[in-house]
């Protein structure tokens, strides 16, 4: 989030100054609301694909997940994994992206909303060649 105020701060100072030089020239906010680039911005992709056995169970779940997930990635993924950058994608997707080996039901998958983090890895914290979500997140 920081990274995209700095833009829009740098979009906007360039279009004041532009104003100060010309007054009279019309302002063009189109760069400050182009659409993010985030599916081009990160080489990695985690999808959280939250599912209920029914869709009541799936809505009252998700919104327990919805409540945790910036914690989930700002804290246990950022601190604990070798990640220089993360970000949550603040839109939800309304299926299921999870790979066919997750032996999820056809109910389930109807049933289910997923969430995206783009991150980077840290290759200098880097230990071994495979990032292993489980063994650095899970309980000990």
């Amino acid at each position: 989030m920081h990274e995209e105020f700095c833009r829009g701060y740098e979009i906007v100072h360039q279009l004041w100054k532009q104003h100060e030089e010309d007054a009279s020239s019309p302002l063009d906010w189109k760069e400050l609301f182009r659409p993010s680039d985030f599916f081009i911005a990160y080489p990695y992709y985690m999808s959280l694909c939250i599912v209920g056995p029914s869709q009541a169970d799936a809505q009252a779940w998700v919104g327990f997940v919805e409540s945790r997930l910036r914690k989930l990635v700002s804290d246990m993924l950022g601190r604990s994994l070798p990640l220089s950058k993360i970000q949550l994608w603040p839109k939800k997707i309304e299926a299921c992206i999870a790979d066919r080996s997750s032996l999820l039901t056809l109910g389930q998958r109807r049933n289910s909303v997923t969430y995206m983090v783009g991150f980077q890895v840290d290759k200098l914290r880097m230990r071994g060649t495979q990032l292993n979500i489980e063994l650095q997140v899970g309980p000990k």
